[in-house]
């Protein structure tokens, strides 16, 4: 497809750090943003870029022309759905609890049942737990970003949350918690 000069692609992404994220100033940054700008500066390929709730970013990728989405996991069930370009980063998803949480045990997703897991609303993870019968609202919590869901894990609206040990690290950090304050329990990446 041909690129305007005069109509610049909008870049779309999500708040997911140490990937995407808007620091205290305002500008986007991330490891994947880097990437991604950097990719687009040397096309000469003129560009706004824009953080939005997860769901948001999809949908505005999923229906208008002109739209780059990164960070997004590639799955199955997306891959008519648009254009791969590569990889941005390689990432392994977990479950997540507080440490504290010593009655939470997991060894299959089927004893997720058992609990409340936050997600991101339209995520793949959201929609791989509704197929193997996890419901919103009795086993799900919704949320529209990744701080959501771990703020309900800390103040413990939730019994788990998925997410990648790169986040979770990041986020504990700038809260000034302790690595330790929440632990992974479950590695989903043959399981999703």
């Amino acid at each position: 497809a041909q690129v305007s000069e005069s109509t610049p692609m909008l870049v779309v992404t999500e708040q997911w750090a140490p990937y995407n994220y808007v620091q205290a100033d305002g500008k986007i940054v991330g490891s994947s943003t880097v990437i991604v700008e950097q990719t687009l500066l040397n096309s000469k390929i003129p560009y706004t870029l824009n953080i939005y709730p997860w769901a948001r970013s999809y949908e505005l990728a999923l229906n208008n022309a002109n739209v780059l989405i990164y960070s997004t996991v590639r799955t199955p069930d997306r891959e008519h759905l648009f254009h791969w370009i590569c990889p941005l980063n390689t990432v392994e998803y977990f479950i997540f609890k507080l440490a504290s949480r010593k009655d939470i045990v997991i060894n299959s997703l089927d004893d997720l049942k058992k609990y409340s897991t936050g997600l991101t609303r339209g995520t793949f993870l959201t929609d791989s737990f509704k197929q193997k019968g996890l419901v919103n609202g009795v086993h799900l919590r919704l949320t529209g970003d990744n701080k959501a869901n771990l703020l309900n894990l800390l103040g413990s609206r939730v019994d788990l949350i998925v997410d990648t040990q790169d986040y979770i690290g990041d986020r504990l950090a700038k809260m000034a918690l302790k690595a330790d304050y929440v632990h992974s329990i479950y590695n989903l990446n043959d399981q999703v």
